[in-house]
């Protein structure tokens, strides 16, 4: 892994580079942002900067090879897991009618023995500095105190980000963390109000909510409606959103075994949106993460 590099940034402000950890919900300063109109482009022009295709496909992530492509990033050789470079597609349609759920709540996600990808979208900066360096801390857009969202669901992120079309939020980054350390993060949760599946009483929700809120970190968790390539909202299933604030591993990096730059899946199946071919479409590999019992009674989970 190369030394840290300067963030090549413009501005020490986060208003000069917004992320996806922009915070406007003046009821819960830590809720994800609402959803800001955006004007759907009706042209597309696909990104040849990523044409190679990983021979090694699915099989490099403990899945089937058939129907799937992958992207190999263009510093894989800086990864200590080179081979999580590669991020498994396959047909979205196929995934829909025979892999994901179609009601409760679930995290859905492309996942090994070793890692999960998650997801998160931010300005070219803050990503060539996460690419490089392998972590966010050091880039002096990125502010460890602001709670930044992340996404195992792709479509999620795409509905969140327009397709990687949205100011400051035109740069997706695929995180591989290892599974040890989300399913830390998944324990750390908190819900936005007492929830009698996932605490003893009402008094054991504020005990902890106080604790974790004067701590300065701690996880929040959303569960949103499941969205189609077009935004729309799909049926009953719930996708999980976790808001990170203050949470080292994250920022130096220790959570992860690599960040890959997913912006070239994006601009290049974009392409399949605007013409609406959803047969054609080509989405990440996602399957039912096998949560923890206990874990998955705290996040009051269905599966």
């Amino acid at each position: 892994m190369s030394a840290t590099t300067p963030c090549s940034c413009t501005s020490t402000t986060s208003s000069s580079c917004p992320e996806d950890s922009v915070v406007d919900n003046q009821q819960d300063p830590d809720a994800e942002p609402a959803m800001e109109t955006t004007d759907v482009p009706t042209s597309s022009s696909s990104s040849a900067s990523a044409s190679a295709l990983a021979s090694s496909g699915g099989e490099a992530l403990g899945c089937a090879p058939a129907s799937s492509t992958s992207w190999s990033a263009a510093d894989s050789t800086e990864f200590a897991a080179r081979r999580l470079a590669n991020i498994a597609l396959m047909g979205y349609t196929q995934q829909r009618e025979t892999m994901w759920p179609k009601g409760g709540r679930a995290v859905v996600a492309q996942y090994n023995d070793e890692a999960i990808l998650v997801y998160q979208a931010y300005c070219h900066s803050i990503a060539d500095y996460a690419v490089k360096n392998q972590k966010f801390e050091g880039c002096p857009d990125w502010q460890s105190t602001r709670m930044t969202w992340i996404k195992p669901n792709f479509l999620w992120m795409m509905y969140r980000s327009n397709w990687a079309n949205r100011k400051g939020q035109e740069r997706i980054l695929g995180i591989w963390m290892r599974r040890d350390a989300f399913e830390h993060i998944l324990k750390l949760t908190l819900h936005s109000s007492y929830d009698p599946d996932a605490y003893d009483n009402p008094n054991d929700y504020r005990r902890k909510a106080a604790s974790a809120k004067s701590s300065g970190r701690y996880v929040r968790i959303q569960w949103d409606p499941d969205h189609h390539p077009d935004g729309s909202k799909l049926g009953l299933r719930r996708d999980i959103q976790l808001g990170l604030k203050s949470l080292d591993m994250f920022a130096n990096g220790t959570a992860f075994l690599a960040i890959v730059d997913a912006t070239p899946i994006a601009k290049e199946q974009y392409r399949h949106v605007l013409s609406r071919e959803y047969d054609q479409l080509q989405v990440p590999l996602e399957r039912v993460y096998p949560v923890p019992g206990d874990i998955a009674r705290h996040l009051g989970m269905s599966l």
